[in-house]
């Protein structure tokens, strides 16, 4: 089993990203698992290997930066 924790640094912008991603991680995949923490903040992805691990921190990266952006527009 692989992991990894992205961190996200506590400010008033780290609830509306984590709130982002839920539905995201309300479907389950075969290889891996993402939960969001919120007392952290951050995002814990588990995969059963490296492939699915990276693949699966890309896309979270991405849609990170894509609610980061769009929130940004909106405030």
């Amino acid at each position: 089993m692989h992991r990894i924790t992205l961190r996200l640094e506590k400010g008033e912008d780290h609830k509306y990203l984590l709130n982002s991603l839920k539905p995201e991680t309300e479907d389950s995949l075969k290889k891996v698992h993402v939960e969001l923490l919120s007392e952290l903040p951050g995002i814990c992805i588990e995969a059963d290997d490296s492939h699915a691990l990276r693949a699966a921190l890309n896309s979270y990266m991405r849609w990170l930066d894509i609610a980061e952006r769009i929130g940004k527009k909106f405030t």
